[in-house]
C-alpha cells in the first residue's frame, strides 16, 4: 500500500505548457509562470560550451533525434527499465532521474523521497548487470561515497552520548599512534580533537596540500611498506606532514578526518568499524543492507549494482569515510532518524542539510534534507570526473524544482 502524506500529493499532475524555438540555447520547456518563479533550471554543456538556461524536463520524446543533442543519447530513456510502483504525481521526479542517467551516463540509478517520516516514492531504473538482464530493483545497493560520513557520525556521536568517549578527547593521544618516522610534522596536531574531526575543522586543506585518500603510492614508497597499507599506516604517514590551519580554526571538508574517527570507533568499542555500524545503527532502525563495499567485485553483496567503469580505488581504506553501499530506501530512513550531521533527529526541528559523495567513475550520489521536511535519496552507478560538481548542482537544484512543483499541484 502506498503511504502519501497528506499537503503533499493528492492531486493529478498538471501538464506543463509547452513553448518550442529552434536556435542557439533552445528553451524547449516553459513552464507557464513567470522566469522569476523558477528556483533552479537546468544548464546543459555542448563541447565544452555552457549553453542557454533550459528548465528540467530537457530531455522530451519530441526531440529525441535532434541532432544537437545526440550527446545526451535520448532514445536511452524509452529502452530502460523502471520497478516500483509508478505514481504519475511523481512524473517530475522520473523525468529528473531519466535526464540525470543520461547526463552522467548511469545504466542504473535509485530513488526515495520520504516526507515528515514516512516514505512516499521509491523506484530503481535502468540494469543492475552488465549483461542488462537484470531491471534495478529498490533493494539494490548502490556505493554511497562521502554520504558515508554522515553514519560515521553518527556512530560517534552515539559513543559520545553514551560516555565511551569524549568530543573534547585529543584525538591521536587516544589512539596512541606515532609518526613513522617519530617526526611529528605540526606541534598543532596534538590539539586535535574528535569534535573538530566531526566538523571538518582538523586543519587539513585537501586543496592545499594533499589528500591521504588518494595518495595510497606515495605513502606505501616513503614508508617503505612491504605490507598492503592499512588506516593506522596513512595516520603514521599524515602525522608527519604540516597542517594548514589551526585545528577549529576553520572548516575544510577532509577525508583524513574521517579515516581517523573510524579508528576512534573501532579503539572506543573493540570491534570492527562494519560491526559496530551493524550494532549501532542498521540493527537499531531495521536497515539490513547498509553495508561496506569492496574493491573486487567477487566480494560485494549480491544486491550491489555493476559499475559500467571501476573507481580503481581500495575501499579497504574507505570504510568510514565512504566506503558503504546502501539502497536509497534505506539512506532515506538512516536520515528519518538522524540528521545529515549524525545528531539525532528531532520531528518537532526544521533543518535543511545536503550532502554529495561521488568515487571516479562510478558513483554519483545525492542526499537531502529539506526545510519542509522532505527528504530525498538519489544514487547513481557512474560519474562524470570532468564536471561531477557542476553535475551535483545541476541535479540537486532540479530535483528541489520538481518536488517544489509537485507541492504547488497538491494545493
Amino acid at each position: 500500500m502506498n503511504v502519501v502524506a497528506p499537503g503533499i500529493v493528492g492531486c493529478p499532475v498538471i501538464p506543463l505548457p509547452r513553448r518550442c524555438m529552434l536556435g542557439a540555447g533552445v528553451d524547449l520547456w516553459a513552464t507557464g509562470r513567470p522566469r522569476s518563479q523558477l528556483n533552479a533550471d537546468f544548464r546543459w554543456h555542448q563541447n565544452n560550451e555552457r549553453r542557454d538556461v533550459i528548465p528540467y524536463r530537457l530531455l522530451c520524446i519530441v526531440f529525441a533525434s535532434v541532432a544537437v543533442f545526440a550527446n545526451l543519447h535520448p532514445l536511452r530513456a524509452a529502452e530502460r527499465p523502471a520497478t516500483g510502483h509508478m505514481n504519475p504525481e511523481f512524473s517530475l521526479v522520473d523525468q529528473v532521474v531519466s535526464d540525470s542517467m543520461d547526463i552522467i551516463g548511469a545504466e542504473a540509478a535509485s530513488l526515495a523521497i520520504a516526507h515528515n517520516g514516512r516514505l512516499m516514492y521509491a523506484r530503481a531504473y535502468g540494469w543492475a548487470d552488465n549483461d542488462k538482464t537484470k531491471p534495478t530493483q529498490i533493494d539494490n545497493t548502490f556505493r554511497i561515497a562521502s554520504n558515508t560520513k554522515p553514519i560515521t557520525a553518527a556512530i560517534v556521536r552515539n559513543l559520545i552520548r553514551s560516555g565511551r568517549i569524549k568530543s573534547t578527547t585529543p584525538v591521536f593521544q587516544y589512539l596512541a599512534v606515532e609518526p613513522y618516522n617519530d617526526k611529528l610534522g605540526d606541534q598543532r596536531l596534538a590539539l586535535v580533537t574528535l569534535k573538530h574531526l566531526l566538523e571538518h575543522k582538523g586543519g587539513w586543506d585537501k586543496d592545499q596540500k594533499f589528500d591521504p585518500k588518494y595518495s595510497r603510492n606515495r605513502i606505501i614508497k616513503e614508508m617503505n611498506l612491504d605490507s598492503e597499507l592499512t588506516a593506522i599506516n596513512v595516520i603514521e604517514y599524515t602525522l608527519t606532514q604540516p597542517l594548514q590551519h589551526a585545528p577549529g580554526e576553520r572548516r575544510a571538508y577532509s577525508n583524513f578526518g574521517y579515516l581517523v574517527l573510524g579508528r576512534v570507533i573501532e579503539k572506543a568499542t573493540g570491534h570492527t568499524y562494519n560491526d559496530v555500524l551493524q550494532s549501532n545503527i542498521c540493527r537499531p532502525l531495521s536497515l539490513f543492507d547498509i553495508r561496506l563495499s569492496a574493491t573486487d567485485p567477487r566480494n560485494r553483496d549480491p544486491s550491489e549494482v555493476y559499475y559500467p567503469k571501476e573507481s580503481g580505488l581500495d575501499f579497504s581504506l574507505r570504510d568510514a569515510l565512504g566506503g558503504l553501499a546502501s539502497s536509497a530506501s534505506s539512506l532515506c530512513a538512516f536520515m528519518q532518524a538522524y540528521w545529515i550531521n549524525g545528531e539525532v533527529r528531532n520531528r518537532t526541528q526544521r533543518r535543511s542539510y545536503y550532502h554529495f559523495g561521488s568515487h571516479p567513475n562510478s558513483t554519483t550520489a545525492l542526499k537531502e534534507q529539506r526545510i519542509d521536511g522532505i527528504d530525498y535519496v538519489l544514487l547513481f552507478n557512474s560519474r562524470r570526473n570532468d564536471r561531477y560538481k557542476e553535475d551535483d548542482k545541476i541535479i540537486q537544484r532540479d530535483m528541489n524544482l520538481a518536488l517544489d512543483q509537485i507541492k504547488r499541484q497538491s494545493r
